[in-house]
């Protein structure tokens, strides 16, 4: 008899064939969502470290106003430090000019700079690909010129930050709702599982076997085949986010809709079955024991 509940698990024999694999597909299409939530997190993570690594391009260094200007002698030991400065390629001092068509929007075009308080501009241009240590630069500036300020544009990352919150705070969203989903979907599979062994669900107890017993038996199938749709589903969401790349190295370029992670960037999503198993046995054990319990 307990063999009889072993033989009828599997989904083509728990319920009728097509109903069976519509259910197991339902759960790996879940996990297929769940796996592009994560990624996106993923994704949105290392776009936005790349955008603050970035290398800037060029960085302007300004020599703060002692009084009604900037102490002379601060000018030539900030471009000594500037120019002795690995990844830097230039370092130049902004004329009179620059510095009044910078303030003329907001002062007039009939003002020039060295009629207000105004700081001497350095304008600092980076080597390709240079990243030079910012928060290391403006200590040597000090010390040589306690008046010099790194101006970096980081304020250009406000709209990627902002951006990176938002997709992040809606992918988190879509991911816990997947998963509260998964778990009803899967309540539902253990719930049908108990209702169509019944009959055999109530002879066994009338044997003697214990309730825990019988929802071993019972969610044993489901759960293994819970765990096989979330990995197919993980799977083949990995492999689509990963085509580019591959693709990219035979010489094609494909361009997909989806987030882009290298095949060890995809790592990660492991945690989609993982978090599959355990949702899936711990449903399958709250559920099962209470309910046999009642027959």
């Amino acid at each position: 008899m307990i063999g009889a509940i072993r033989d009828h698990t599997p989904a083509g024999r728990l319920f009728p064939r097509q109903q069976g694999r519509t259910w197991y597909l339902a759960l790996g299409c879940l996990a297929f969502i769940a796996a592009i939530a994560l990624s996106t997190v993923l994704n949105s993570a290392g776009n936005l470290a790349g955008a603050q690594n970035r290398s800037f391009g060029r960085v302007t260094v300004q020599i703060m106003p002692d009084g009604d200007a900037a102490p002379p002698a601060e000018i030539p030991a900030a471009l000594g430090v500037l120019n002795a400065t690995p990844g830097i390629s230039s370092a130049a001092v902004l004329s009179d000019s620059d510095n009044s068509a910078l303030i003329a929007p907001w002062l007039g075009a009939n003002l020039s700079a060295r009629d207000v308080p105004f700081p001497v501009l350095i304008d600092v241009k980076l080597a390709p690909g240079a990243a030079p240590d910012l928060p290391r630069l403006q200590k040597k500036l000090t010390a040589a010129a306690p008046h010099a300020v790194v101006d970096a544009p980081r304020q250009n990352l406000r709209g990627a930050i902002t951006s990176s919150a938002e997709t992040t705070s809606i992918a988190l969203l879509l991911l816990g709702t997947t998963a509260l989903a998964f778990a009803f979907s899967f309540a539902c599979l253990i719930h049908a599982q108990i209702a169509v062994h019944r009959d055999t669900v109530e002879l066994l107890q009338l044997m003697g076997v214990s309730s825990t017993r019988v929802a071993a038996l019972l969610t044993t199938g489901p759960v293994i085949g819970t765990i096989i749709a979330s990995l197919v589903g993980t799977t083949v969401a990995a492999g689509l986010f990963s085509l580019p790349e591959i693709s990219q190295r035979i010489g094609i370029r494909i361009n997909l809709p989806v987030p882009e992670l290298s095949l060890m960037g995809s790592a990660p999503l492991v945690f989609i079955p993982v978090t599959a198993a355990i949702i899936a046995w711990m449903t399958a054990r709250l559920l099962a024991i209470p309910a046999l319990r009642r027959f």
